[in-house]
């Protein structure tokens, strides 16, 4: 069997974890402060100098005159200033949300003779051809743990992760193979992998809040 990857379904999932990281919640907070702050002073401080004739008074040509130049200048550097430190911080913020599911890349997920066999790249720190691989087999399953909020499925027992350099049909292990007895996996696939594990008899502990991200 072989699932697919729903995107909103992935989508959807990492914008509720990001809602539940703190240091993603204070970014996204600080940088929206910063632009609405540094927008409405601006625009305010060039309402102000338009309706006020004395402010913005300058000498050009030995004529002393309203300047219009400088307010809508100076409105147009701050909003600029205040937009890009908005834009940095937010992508600061996505950066710091990122979690399991988002730093996986290229994932593959199959079920073949009661072994679930899961593959994936960490963005940005693999080589595209290499591959994280876990084996899963059911019958070494002690315990799943679902959280229904983020759709994560805590895998429990003995399993294999295993690093391969230039993954493909003729290169599908090393020596570098190891036990792990923990495997995070958020349920974005289709057929759902909880539903399936259901039909196969695992046992399924279900939680409301996830802890593990």
């Amino acid at each position: 069997m072989i699932f697919k990857i729903s995107k909103k379904n992935k989508d959807d999932i990492q914008k509720k974890i990001s809602k539940d990281k703190k240091s993603v919640r204070i970014t996204m907070a600080i940088g929206k402060w910063i632009l609405i702050i540094g927008v409405s002073s601006s625009l305010i401080y060039l309402a102000l100098n338009i309706l006020i004739p004395s402010w913005s008074m300058a000498t050009v040509g030995g004529i002393y005159r309203k300047d219009y130049e400088w307010p809508f200048l100076a409105t147009v550097i701050v909003i600029g200033c205040s937009t890009l430190i908005y834009v940095v911080l937010r992508t600061l913020a996505m950066n710091l949300a990122s979690s399991n599911n988002t730093e996986r890349i290229d994932e593959a997920l199959i079920l073949d003779n009661d072994i679930l066999k899961y593959t994936f790249r960490i963005i940005y720190q693999s080589n595209p051809k290499d591959r994280n691989v876990i084996t899963i087999p059911l019958n070494k399953i002690q315990e799943v743990i679902y959280n229904d909020d983020k759709k994560s499925l805590l895998f429990k027992g003995t399993f294999i992760s295993d690093y391969v350099e230039n993954y493909g049909p003729n290169n599908s292990s090393s020596k570098t193979a190891e036990e792990i007895d923990e495997m995070l996996i958020y349920d974005y696939f289709k057929p759902s992998l909880l539903d399936t594990l259901k039909e196969k008899g695992i046992r399924i502990e279900e939680q409301g809040q996830n802890q593990w991200r």
